[in-house]
């Protein structure tokens, strides 16, 4: 289960007292342990309130979500992108204003068109516009580098190789991204904090998958679960439906290693990205009532994916379910000669999860 940051208190009534959760999804596991569901893991964005609850109920505390830590990762790649930017436009107008007033010098007059430039054109400000322009662009190039390691080193899987990563592994090449980003200086300092800081948290997904691989690597050994890894890791391009394809002799253990990789949750980003789409639908309507959600329930569901490899299918038909029309299942009936059925409003294309892991 995944879970995102609410941004409202709530009372839980518990056998010892009241407790008030600063977020509401604290309460919600409170709730569904009242219905006694069962949950093999939890993924949350570290919110306390999150954190709290598993406590209480006797839950392990959740796993950390990578989407978050490398949004912020991406934010701060982003801000250094446009400071290069902006140095570069600087650098270039102080040399046209320094090429402006040397043609001043040798003729007499400037050149026809256009106005004086306002930057310094002496030639230690020039230069060292110039330096400066450069530093930032090596500093964004560092920093937007580091980042694409550190989302591929979050993989619990080498697409090269199908080797399953090890925590502490991951753990070191996290360090060293980090150490690297501290060297860049300037706004990267706070980015390798933050990426020291969740380290630890980060790269504990590796030891539930390290735990559930155990049957499968005593049968297949570890260069037979790296060539199972490895399938799954690309399993579109191959055409696999199946593991058992890869590994006829050892069907089971084949299963086992793709089913551990499918249920290894690494980020929240499906739950922010529902917390996306429903924004607008929260702000017309100052909230989102049980009327609203049941219809947007019903319309999501139903919605066929338009692109992706889910495309083509909408999520009751992933799961064999039987998926008529929205329109249909609110009983208004399909529209008819073939129009088609006015869209609900949903967010913008660009949604939050762009950085997902």
């Amino acid at each position: 289960m995944t879970i995102g940051a609410g941004r409202s208190w709530r009372s839980c009534r518990l056998p010892v007292g009241t407790i008030r959760l600063r977020r509401t999804w604290g309460c919600t596991l409170l709730d569904l342990q009242a219905q006694q569901v069962i949950l093999e893991t939890l993924t949350a964005d570290g919110a306390e309130g999150a954190r709290t609850a598993s406590r209480l109920v006797g839950l392990p505390e959740p796993g950390l979500d990578h989407w978050h830590t490398l949004r912020d990762l991406g934010r701060g790649s982003h801000l250094l992108d446009l400071d290069a930017y902006r140095r570069m436009a600087l650098a270039d107008k102080s040399l046209r204003a320094a090429a402006s007033e040397d043609y001043l010098a040798e003729h007499g007059r400037r050149r026809r068109g256009g106005r004086p430039l306002k930057v310094p054109t002496d030639p230690v400000s020039v230069r060292r516009a110039v330096e400066e322009s450069e530093d930032a662009i090596r500093r964004a190039d560092g920093a937007r580098y580091l980042l694409e390691v550190v989302r591929e080193v979050l993989e619990p899987v080498d697409p090269r190789t199908g080797r399953v990563r090890g925590s502490e592994e991951v753990k070191a090449e996290l360090a060293s991204a980090a150490a690297l980003l501290r060297e860049l200086g300037a706004g990267t300092v706070k980015a390798a904090k933050a990426l020291e800081d969740r380290a630890e948290d980060l790269v504990g997904y590796l030891v539930t998958l390290r735990d559930r691989l155990r049957g499968p690597r005593e049968l297949l050994g570890e260069d037979g679960v790296s060539l199972m890894a490895w399938a799954w890791r690309h399993r579109i391009g191959l055409g696999l439906a199946d593991p058992a394809e890869a590994w006829p002799d050892q069907p089971e253990a084949a299963r086992q290693v793709w089913a551990a990789l499918e249920a290894t949750v690494r980020t929240t980003g499906m739950a922010e990205n529902l917390n996306s789409v429903l924004a607008l639908h929260r702000a017309a309507h100052r909230g989102l009532p049980s009327r609203i959600l049941a219809v947007f329930q019903i319309y999501r569901n139903r919605q066929v994916f338009a692109r992706g490899k889910r495309a083509g299918s909408s999520p009751l038909e992933i799961l064999g379910l039987p998926s008529e029309h929205w329109l249909v299942a609110l009983g208004y009936g399909r529209p008819a000669n073939g129009q088609q059925p006015s869209q609900l409003a949903t967010a913008s294309s660009r949604t939050v999860n762009t950085l997902a892991a």
